[in-house]
């Protein structure tokens, strides 16, 4: 069976290993067609601008599905991700491939506070927002006009291997073995919802292999909800060196913005950080059940790979 994977990020790895695990024969699509780390001998690797949707058809041709897991920098979402669905709905259109495509939180907005469920209403409220809802529903539109058969899986902060550039990836586990003081946003005392980058894959594959789940929105389980401070004192535990810890509020990310562009984007995010930041998953786990990695085996495999990665003292 020949899957497609678009995107080399951290949920399309793991949704490669998953895959490859099963014999399935993959292609992994990234602009540069390289990957820096071992393939099984069923993987391949292919360049192509996803944009275009000739191009991508070509690489479709004879696969029974697609993950669309591709991103872009912060900073190039408004700009890119439309035209990047577009190709990929035209793509899989022409050569009748299933989309089960990754997505986050974003579209929800701001919910003060409040458990995230699919029926959250979508409020956005800022252009990042304002585009992955808008993706979405184009999406979810071409599924229902019978274009192509789609499924939306949305996933929570995620941490694990390979997670590098999110709220407790580098800037934690790269600073904490290089000696570092460990950086983390906002309030330490918020429940967060964080999800295991291996459960978000295992769990993606899961759904997609369900015919019925598609021309729906998911979410992905996670394990319980857990505060930055937790989740540093499960660290702890697992180190016999003390841990240095700087939190970065709005104010103090607003002035590193200056310096760090990277930082500017993150300032509308920031509400993520600032209050409980919890998502409701039960649709997910009564139709498919609930199969998760406690935070604590999750944590100590991701300390583990992050000491083998060679990534610690990286500027982060």
């Amino acid at each position: 069976m020949k899957r497609v994977i678009l995107g080399t990020g951290p949920w399309g790895l793991a949704v490669m290993q998953e895959e490859a695990s099963k014999g399935n024969d993959l292609i992994l699509v990234n602009q540069s067609g390289l990957v820096r780390e071992p393939l099984s001998p069923n993987v391949k690797t292919v360049a192509c601008d996803i944009r275009d949707a000739k191009s991508l058809a070509a690489i479709l041709d004879g696969a029974d599905r697609v993950y669309h897991c591709a991103g872009r920098p912060y900073d190039h979402w408004l700009s890119d991700l439309p035209a990047m669905m577009d190709g990929v709905i035209a793509a899989a259109s022409q050569t009748g491939t299933d989309i089960v495509y990754a997505d986050n939180l974003y579209s929800y907005g701001d919910a003060h506070g409040t458990p995230i469920s699919e029926i959250t209403p979508e409020l956005a409220g800022f252009p990042k927002a304002e585009v992955r809802k808008a993706i979405a529903h184009t999406l979810l539109d071409a599924h229902f006009s019978a274009k192509v058969k789609a499924i939306i899986l949305r996933a929570p902060d995620f941490y694990g291997p390979r997670a590098i550039n999110t709220a407790i990836g580098l800037r934690v586990f790269g600073n904490l073995i290089a000696g570092k003081p460990v950086q983390m946003l906002g309030n330490p005392d918020m429940p967060h919802s964080f999800v295991f980058i291996k459960d978000a894959a295992r769990n993606t594959i899961l759904a997609a292999d369900e015919p019925s789940a598609y021309g729906k929105v998911w979410h992905l389980p996670c394990a319980q909800p857990i505060t930055q401070q937790q989740v540093l004192e499960i660290i702890k535990g697992m180190l016999s060196q003390p841990i240095s810890v700087s939190y970065t509020g709005r104010r103090g990310l607003g002035f590193a913005a200056m310096f760090n562009p990277e930082l500017k984007e993150l300032k509308d995010i920031m509400y993520q950080f600032d209050s409980p930041y919890v998502t409701n998953h039960s649709r997910f786990s009564t139709t498919f059940g609930e199969r998760v990695t406690p935070h604590d085996h999750a944590l100590w495999e991701t300390l583990d790979w992050f000491r083998r990665s060679g990534l610690a003292g990286t500027r982060t």
